[in-house]
C-alpha cells in the first residue's frame, strides 16, 4: 500500500498500529483475571471488553492521526518541498485518525462507566505515553544525528516533525495518567524563619563598660554605679529631722 507506507514513512506511526492487538489483549486478560478478586475494585465492573475495544479504537485513531499530523508538518517545515503528494497523504491520514477519536471520546465513552472503573482508561493511556516518549527519544536521536552530519533540510525536517508530535502524544497521555492515578504535585520547601539574634550587639548583647546606660543622667561611674561623691544618701547620714 503506497499510501500507507507514504503516511507512515517519518514518524513510525505504524507501531502505534501494530501495537494495538497486543494492548487489547494484554489488558483484557489482566482486567477480567483482577475482576475476579473478592476485594477487586474492578469485581462489578460489566464492561470491561466494552471499553477496552473503545480505547483498542482510539489507538487505531490516534496511529493515522499522529502518521498524518507528523507528514503535514514535515510538508510545512520543509517549505512545501516534499510535494503534494505527501501533503494529501497526511491529510487524509489526520482526517481517518480524528474520525474514530472523535466518535469514540463524544459519542461512546459517556455511555460507559468509565469515569467510576478507570483502569481500562489508564491501562490505554499507560500504553499511548509509552509509545509516544519512546518514538520522540527516537525522533530525537534521528535529529541530531542529522544535524552533526549536516544533512540538508529537507531531510532533518522530517525528524523535527515526528519529534514535535510523538513528545505530544506522549507527554499528553503521561499527564492525563497522572491525573487519574491522583499523582500530586511536588511539595514546595518551606522559608527558613528567620533568626532571634538578628539585631542584638554581637559579645552576648550586654552594654560595653564605661558607658552610661540609655536614660540615665550623666554622672554615673562605669554606668551602673551611684552618683560619685555622695552615696547616694542626704549629706551628714541617717534620716532628715521632720
Amino acid at each position: 500500500m503506497p499510501g500507507l507506507e507514504q503516511l507512515f514513512a517519518n514518524g513510525f506511526g505504524a507501531l502505534f498500529l501494530l501495537g494495538a492487538p497486543a494492548f487489547l489483549a494484554f489488558s483484557y486478560f489482566f482486567l477480567v483475571w483482577d475482576a475476579r478478586r473478592s476485594d477487586s475494585p474492578n469485581k462489578d465492573d460489566g464492561q470491561i471488553g466494552l471499553k477496552l475495544a473503545l480505547y483498542f479504537f482510539i489507538i487505531i485513531g490516534v496511529s493515522f492521526a499522529s502518521g498524518g499530523l507528523s507528514t503535514v508538518l514535515y510538508y510545512a517545515l520543509s517549505g512545501a518541498k516534499a510535494g503534494t503528494e505527501t501533503l494529501k497523504a497526511g491529510l487524509a491520514g489526520l482526517i481517518a485518525g480524528v474520525v474514530p477519536i472523535f466518535a469514540v471520546a463524544v459519542i461512546f465513552l459517556p455511555r460507559t462507566n468509565y469515569r467510576q472503573h478507570t483502569k481500562a482508561a489508564r491501562m490505554a493511556y499507560g500504553f499511548l505515553a509509552a509509545f509516544g516518549v519512546m518514538l520522540a527519544l527516537q525522533s530525537l536521536n534521528g535529529l541530531v544525528t542529522l544535524l552533526i552530519q549536516a544533512q540538508p533540510w529537507a531531510i532533518t525536517s522530517r525528524e523535527l516533525s515526528s519529534l514535535i508530535v510523538f513528545a505530544g502524544v506522549g507527554f499528553f497521555s503521561l499527564f492525563r495518567l497522572g491525573g487519574l492515578s491522583s499523582w500530586s504535585a511536588p511539595v514546595r520547601p518551606q522559608p527558613m524563619a528567620p533568626s532571634h539574634s538578628q539585631g542584638y550587639p554581637q559579645g552576648g548583647g550586654y552594654p560595653p563598660q564605661g558607658y552610661p546606660p540609655q536614660g540615665y543622667p550623666q554622672g554615673y561611674g562605669g554606668g551602673y554605679g551611684p552618683p560619685q561623691g555622695g552615696g547616694g544618701y542626704p549629706p551628714g547620714g541617717g534620716y532628715q529631722p521632720r
